[in-house]
Formats: C-alpha cells, structure tokens, sequence
C-alpha cells in the first residue's frame, strides 16, 4: 500500500468520483481538510454540490486552460469561509468508470511538483506527461539509463529529437500523436525491451493536446525468464542423468550458454578440471589459464560454501567468479566462470565482489551470480542423489561387514557368465567354501573376534584368487567364488587348494592367534548350459562332502 499512503498524504487533493452524478467514494487527507468536513460525511456526495465556479476561472493562463477539464473552483466550507481551488479532472481510461479530481490550492503548485517529482524519481516505471509536440511537461522513474536521461533532456526539448534513433518507440508516439492509444512491447527500446503504454488527451473538439506515457524496462525480467526456464531445464535434465561426469558437462554447457562465459568444475586441489566447455577464440582464456586456476584454488583458504560466491584475480585480463558447488562450509568442488574484463584497468584486481573498477563484476550482473547460484545447488542437489544412488547400490550388492559382492551380485554375475550369448564356449566354476571350526571363535571369543576372522578371510581369499574371478560372501561363514575362463578341472582343483592353504594360516586378532581351515566344494559346468542355482547348488554339495571327509579338503563336480 506505499502508493496509496503516497496518494493519501500529497500536499493536493485528490478526490475519485464515480459517473454520471459523480458522487465522491474516495478523498485524501488534503481533500478532506480543504472541505473541512468530517470524511464519512462527504463519502458518497457528490462533488459539484461542495463547489461552485469562480470568476477566476476565466482569467486562467491559456498554457493551463487548454482543456475543459481545467477550471478554477471555490470550495464553501460549512461556516461560510470559501478556498479557492484549480480542479483538474482526468478522464478515466478504458474498463475504468470512476475519474480522479486534483484540488489544488492556487499557492500549492511548487510543493506538489516537488511531491510527484519525488515519486517519479524513485518509481521503477518511467513517466511522463508530454504536450501536443512531444516536449515533456513533467516526467521522470525508470531503471533503464537511457530512458532517465532521455526524459529529463526532453523537458527542454522534445521526445521525437531526443530518442530520434530509436524508430520503433518513434513510430509508438507519432501513433500517440495521431490520437491512437498505444499498448505494446517495443523490442529494441532505450537499450532493451520497454513495455509502452501511451494515452492521448482530446480537447472538447477531439485534437490531442497532451499525452500521458507509461514504461516499463522489461529486459531484465525477460532474462531472468529465460534464465529461469535455463535452470528448470538444467534439473529435469539432472534428475535424468545417472553419470557425474555426463552431468558435470552439462552443468558447465548450461552456464556456458546462458551466461557467454568460459565455464569449468574444479575439485579443490586438483590439477585439472573434471570438466570445461571447449575454449572458443573469444571466450577461451589464454594457454596456462589452467594452471593458474589450479594454483588459486590450492592456495586460498577461502574457498566458498554451496551458493557462496568470491571473485578473484586469476588470470590477467580476465573476470573470475568462483561458486560453491559441493556440501559443507568449504566446498570440495567449484564452478569457475571466466569471461574477458571489459575494464583497462586490470592491475588493481581484488578479491572484492561487486566493484566495475577493479576488474570485477559490477552490480548489473547480479542476476549472472543468482543464475550461477541456481544452477550450483542443482548440481550439489544432483551430485548429493547420485552419490545416494551410487551408496544404496553398492550397498544392495555388497556383503556389509566384508565388502564382498553378496548372494544376490554373486549370482548375477553368475547367470551373466553362464549366458550362452555372452559365453566364449567355455566353462564356469564356482568354488564354494565354508570354514571349518567356526563357531567355536564365536563362542570363545566373541562376535567382534569372530567379524574380524571373517574381515581377514575375505581380504585373503581376494588376494589368492585371479584378476577375472569373482569372490561373495553368502552368509555366515560361507564364501563362493565365481570363476570364468576355465580351461579344465585340474586348473580349479589347484586355485581351490591354494585358497584352502591361504586360509589355513593363522590370524591375530587383539594379539589372540586363530586358526580356521576351510573345506571347498568345486563345480564346473558343461560350457555354460546350466543355471546359477544348480551351479551354486552343486558346488554347495561338493562342499559338504570334503566337510564329510574331515574338513580341509577340496571336492570336485564336474559337467554339471
């Protein structure tokens, strides 16, 4: 409501009335001190029965009595005393039923200037109420720099000199000037897109005798638009990705495109980027740019958080902003985004934010940091769900305690192996183990003893068997290993023995030496027509056989 306590507190008043008896439905402060009566009281009269024409009214300056809608007035107050006034009446627009009255006292006219020239000042939107020949009668607001200054030259001169090379907004006010109401975008306007809104005043005999105008600089919202789509795009493309090296391209791609940047991802350290868009003649930064980016970042403490952003001087000649990509207070990987300084002065770079003097980004390119923001927590966001993923699958084929592929990874990759259309025509082993004495380590010793016996055998089955076999946990005290590339049985029953005597060695757990043996029971199929299950269940039967025999001891199955 800033506008209406504006409107309330103006030092003229203003009164709305409502068509064709023109009863009043809204006064202002000053109005209804002028009236001198209590406001309730006047809400709903109507206004020609509070005023009565002065014979001033027709000695006003020609400038101001161009329009019938101009009069000079006397108010009657209640106990006889009479305030002169000039009313203005400004028509209502289309849709709009109700008209505004400005009362002003015929010595108010500097303060009320002063009043709406503070308004426009500080309105984003720029005004302007021009005459017949385009000179601005009072104007002013507006973010966009040509339009200010524009409307503050044309006071003394006119629109069509001053903005004369922007055709399209001329084109907008000769329209204006003709008598038509104007309502557009005009697209290459003062330096951006303007949305143009212009009203034409008619006297009694349908000439235009003023225009009123209204714009509104629409360059940055339209950016912040596309920019907007630019990151939901960017996260519906992240959630689809399952590679972090495919979504650090396109992290670095997305930032490149909307921001006509060098962009790269650094891991804080190292001594490369993990990923880059491809140097361009115009956006590539000089050879050794790499190196030097390298050394910044390992030799500052200050690296930033997730959506933190620094500037630095990295490179001579170039803009460096640095965004947290990664969790924590110091994230481990960054977003550089490099661009050529546009400043000549390059020799007094900081590591100061905001500042166009020293080489650094300026405050114009704040909406640049919010959009490298955006895209920086939707990369931490993704990185965050794929590293997630990576977990919850590793968890999901991994034995917990040991680290070893469990059942259910064993036997895909088992299946995969037996595959006839992945198969080389040569048989799969599985050898299955299960150690002998166990339990009594349990029992004896306790669970935590027992856990790091199974730690220790896990690491040295994974030591004894080949780079192509696979070793599980299947649960308890029991392991299997899936072998390919088998060339015979004798090749198996020598890798089973060597496991059997590998285990067989002591293990020290808490300065306690623990000797467990293993028997192994050895299954090989009939160049792959089998299943996983009754592989592995073979393989589970050769076992229990050697355990039959005395434990320690190997049993072979073979064309299973």
């Amino acid at each position: 409501m800033r506008w209406r306590k504006l409107v309330d507190d103006l030092p003229a008043g203003v009164v709305v009335v409502t068509p064709p008896d023109d009863r009043i439905s809204y006064l202002n402060n000053r109005a209804v001190a002028l009236f001198d009566r209590d406001r309730r009281a006047l809400l709903g009269t109507p206004l020609t029965s509070l005023l009565s024409f002065d014979e001033w009214d027709e000695l006003l300056p020609g400038d101001q009595h161009s329009s019938p809608d101009r009069h000079a007035m006397v108010i009657r107050r209640p106990d006889g005393s009479a305030v002169p006034v000039v009313m203005t009446r400004l028509t209502s627009g289309p849709g709009c039923a109700d008209c505004a009255c400005f009362l002003q006292d015929r010595v108010d006219g500097d303060p009320l200037r002063e009043q709406v020239r503070t308004i426009l000042t500080h309105s984003p939107v720029s005004f302007a109420l021009l005459d017949a020949a385009g000179r601005v009668l009072i104007g002013g607001g507006g973010i966009a720099p040509g339009a200010v200054a524009g409307l503050a030259q044309s006071t003394v001169s006119s629109v069509f000199e001053v903005f004369a090379d922007e055709t399209e907004l001329i084109e907008l006010l000769r329209d204006a000037q003709s008598g038509h109401v104007v309502a557009c975008t005009a697209t290459a306007a003062v330096g951006g897109q303007v949305d143009v809104n212009l009203t034409p005043l008619l006297d009694a005999h349908g000439k235009v005798t003023r225009m009123v105008g209204v714009g509104v600089y629409v360059t940055a919202r339209e950016r912040s638009r596309a920019r907007q789509a630019v990151v939901a795009r960017f996260a519906h493309q992240a959630l689809e990705t399952a590679d972090s090296a495919a979504l650090w391209r396109l992290a670095v791609r997305t930032l490149a495109g909307s921001l006509n940047a060098h962009v790269s991802l650094w891991d804080v350290g190292g001594t490369a980027p993990v990923a880059c868009t491809v140097p361009e003649p115009a956006l590539g930064p000089p050879p050794g740019w790499a190196s030097l980016v390298a050394a910044h970042l390992a030799g500052t403490s200050d690296i930033p958080a997730a959506g933190d952003i620094r500037y630095s001087s990295v490179v001579p000649g170039w803009q460096t902003l640095v965004a947290g990509a990664g969790q924590g207070r110091r994230s481990a990987r960054v977003v550089v985004v490099q661009r050529p300084d546009t400043d000549t002065n390059t020799d007094s770079h900081t590591d100061t934010a905001g500042a166009s003097a020293d080489g650094m980004y300026d405050a114009d390119d704040a909406d640049d940091e919010q959009h490298v923001r955006a895209i920086a927590d939707v990369l931490v966001s993704a990185t965050a769900r794929l590293a997630a993923e990576r977990q919850l699958r590793y968890r999901s084929q991994h034995d917990d305690l040991t680290g070893l592929a469990n059942r259910a990874a064993l036997l895909d990759h088992l299946g995969q192996a037996l595959d006839p259309s992945r198969g080389q025509g040569r048989s799969v082993a599985v050898i299955f183990l299960d150690l002998d004495g166990f339990k009594t380590i349990n029992d004896n010793h306790g669970h935590t003893a027992g856990d790091a016996v199974l730690r220790t055998v896990a690491r040295r089955l994974s030591a004894a068997v080949r780079p192509t076999d696979l070793v599980g946990r299947l649960g308890g005290d029991e392991f299997a290993i899936v072998c390919t590339e088998v060339r015979d049985g004798g090749q198996m029953e020598r890798l089973a023995h060597r496991v059997i005597a590998r285990l067989g060695e002591a293990i020290s757990v808490e300065g306690v030496l623990h000797t467990v043996t293993a028997s192994a029971g050895v299954a090989i199929s009939d160049t792959g027509r089998t299943n996983p299950d009754r592989l592995l269940n073979a393989a589970d039967m050769s076992m229990y056989k050697a355990k039959q025999a005395g434990g320690g001891q190997s049993v072979t199955t073979y064309q299973v």
